[in-house]
């Protein structure tokens, strides 16, 4: 098993609705760190759930991230379970919002972590394994 594995995947769709009823349109302003924890179900204040670190980039579609693992047995069993990718979400600090129709819609906030979880709150929320070559596709 590697030391390190590179992932890299879809962290955040704008102006899509999510299943927890929360909207980020796309001129919310987002902040986050240079180096962004990676951790496990959002534990970001255990420093034994914290897996890696990742970089955060803005797209026209929303947010993308590049992460580095320390694969363990479990991040193994789940990228085996999950056919080679990691459910991720983000954790966002210092939220302003407010309601429309019937979603909370983010205004601003500040990323705080990328959580590892089995329950993503959308179906594209997700890290795959990049293979040597693709690290800037």
């Amino acid at each position: 098993m590697k030391d390190i594995i590179t992932m890299k995947g879809r962290l955040l769709l704008f102006d899509k609705p999510t299943s927890n009823k929360t909207l980020f349109p796309k001129d919310c302003e987002i902040a986050y760190a240079e180096k962004v924890p990676v951790v496990w179900e959002f534990r970001f204040n255990d420093p034994g759930s914290v897996m890696g670190s990742g970089y955060v980039m803005r797209d026209e579609k929303g947010l993308v991230c590049e992460a580095e693992i320390t694969p363990s047995d479990v991040i193994v069993d789940i990228l085996r379970e999950f056919d080679g990718e990691l459910p991720i979400g983000g954790y966002y600090s210092r939220v302003k919002s407010h309601q429309g129709n019937h979603l909370r819609v983010f205004d601003s906030g500040c990323l705080t972590c990328i959580g590892v979880t089995l329950s993503p709150v959308d179906e594209e929320y997700r890290m795959r394994v990049v293979e040597k070559g693709e690290e800037n596709e």
